[in-house]
């Protein structure tokens, strides 16, 4: 047995044949009348013929797949998909893993995930040097925000966050206070971090956040809130330090924006009146000295 082909169901042949030529170079082999095979075997299933073999829906964007490329110039292939595509919908912009390898990942006219990354067999002995660095702070960071997290949760089984909702139900409703207060956290730590935000796909009015250091490194220990109620049993996890996004952060895909994180501690920030603490800083400063005292 080989495997001769992978489809994927598009809206509009016409549309998907330019788009796939565009940016892999993919020439048109056969055309079945709404199934096209293209160089490379990649074939092209009109939706509306393929929901009548298959007799259900076509569920899009629903990254339960995707299509791998390579490419040696990454930079020239993401300056020609920004400048035929401008309007391309992005899972994760280029970025680099911690292995090396320079990746960028992006949705196809009909929501069909597609990744494209340097040649794992290019990469150079410095780039290895740099696997063992990044894999080395990756497991620090891994490290530092299970303590950190193990300190929230022993925090709140003694009822030290009665008086500060909503604390006294997390992981719920509390990521953005979270990711204020594991940022800083890590920080002291010699390990810089950003926010980011996203609003759910689906519904807009839930939103998310994160944090992601310098490499790209995804840190979330909030996402067990979804748990049972966005995403099945066992799906989220209790710390998430990585490269690729969870399920939770997919879903999270809407809108995303870098948000500035609270600074609590430094006076000379102090954002109140008179140059005292504002009523938020006030609250991380005191939530941040209860969970140190539990590390």
């Amino acid at each position: 047995m080989k495997l001769k082909n992978i489809l994927i169901v598009v809206r509009d042949i016409e549309k998907s044949k330019k788009f796939y030529h565009d940016l892999f170079g993919l020439d048109m082999i056969l055309d079945n009348d709404g199934n096209v095979i293209l160089t490379e075997g990649l074939v092209l299933q009109d939706e509306k013929i393929w929901r009548k073999f298959i007799n259900e829906d076509i569920i899009l964007e629903n990254n339960s797949f995707k299509l791998y490329f390579e490419e040696n110039d990454i930079d020239g292939f993401v300056a020609k998909l920004e400048a035929l595509y401008p309007d391309v919908k992005y899972a994760n912009k280029l970025m680099t893993h911690t292995w090396g390898q320079r990746v960028v990942r992006f949705y196809d006219l009909d929501g069909n995930l597609i990744e494209v990354g340097t040649p794992m067999l290019f990469l150079q002995e410095n780039q290895k040097e740099d696997y063992i660095k990044n894999k080395k702070k990756r497991d620090r960071i891994s490290k530092l925000a299970k303590e950190f997290r193990d300190a929230i949760v022993e925090a709140k089984e003694l009822g030290k966050f009665s008086e500060y909702p909503p604390f006294n139900k997390f992981p719920c409703d509390c990521c953005d206070d979270t990711c204020d207060l594991l940022s800083q956290y890590l920080f002291e730590n010699g390990i810089n971090t950003t926010k980011i935000k996203g609003r759910h796909r689906i519904d807009y009015q839930q939103y998310h956040v994160w944090l992601v250091d310098d490499n790209g490194t995804i840190i979330d220990i909030t996402e067990m809130q979804f748990e049972s109620k966005l995403v099945p049993k066992g799906t989220a996890k209790m710390v998430r330090v990585g490269e690729e996004e969870g399920t939770i952060q997919k879903m999270f895909c809407v809108n995303r924006t870098t948000e500035k994180r609270v600074i609590f501690n430094e006076p000379s920030l102090y954002e109140g009146f008179g140059g005292t603490p504002s009523r938020a800083q006030t609250f991380l400063n005191e939530l941040y000295g209860i969970i140190i005292d539990h590390i």
